[in-house]
């Protein structure tokens, strides 16, 4: 399993960014997934959900699982109401 990126910061254009050049040494085995870890991230804005959804999508292709794990009550609510709970895995 391929360990946890921790996001420590907002993702918002400057952050999704600086997630999406981590994202890319992270990776699972095939059929596996990536876990993305929220609990020091306080802001998702659209960029951060764009970078998501392009990881997902790249992930999905391959049989992989994007997940989403400590997400706060603020950015929960952001990947509930656009959707994404219903895209990727939400823990």
């Amino acid at each position: 399993m391929t360990d946890p990126v921790y996001v420590t910061w907002k993702l918002d254009v400057a952050g999704a960014g600086k997630l999406e050049k981590k994202m890319i040494t992270a990776v699972p085995e095939p059929n596996g997934e990536l876990v993305i870890d929220l609990s020091d991230c306080s802001f998702v804005a659209s960029s951060g959900l764009r970078v998501l959804l392009k990881k997902a999508q790249q992930l999905a292709s391959n049989g992989g699982d994007l997940v989403v794990t400590g997400a706060n009550a603020t950015v929960l609510e952001v990947l509930k109401v656009s959707g994404f709970s219903r895209i990727i895995t939400v823990r």
